[in-house]
């Protein structure tokens, strides 16, 4: 994504359910995202979540946890 993107993801390029979720779960007024990241052990271990290596298996972690998340979400009454 990065080289065609700037590796930026903006609003063009998701859904309208995926613009909802992602203003509910990263707004800065309840800023789900960035606690939930906070709280994983891998990232939990480091002195900051600045230290976090880029790879796939982070990527991993983080996809999973965006995908429980979206699901939920999918599923709670609104």
């Amino acid at each position: 994504m990065g080289e065609y993107c700037a590796g930026e993801l903006n609003a063009s390029m998701l859904t309208d359910e995926g613009n909802a979720f992602t203003l509910e779960r990263y707004s800065s007024e309840h800023p789900w995202y960035l606690h939930a990241y906070e709280a994983l052990p891998e990232i939990a271990a480091l002195p900051s979540i600045y230290h976090a290596e880029d790879s796939w298996e982070l990527y991993e972690v983080v996809a999973a946890m965006l995908d429980s998340e979206y699901e939920q979400w999918t599923t709670a009454p609104r």
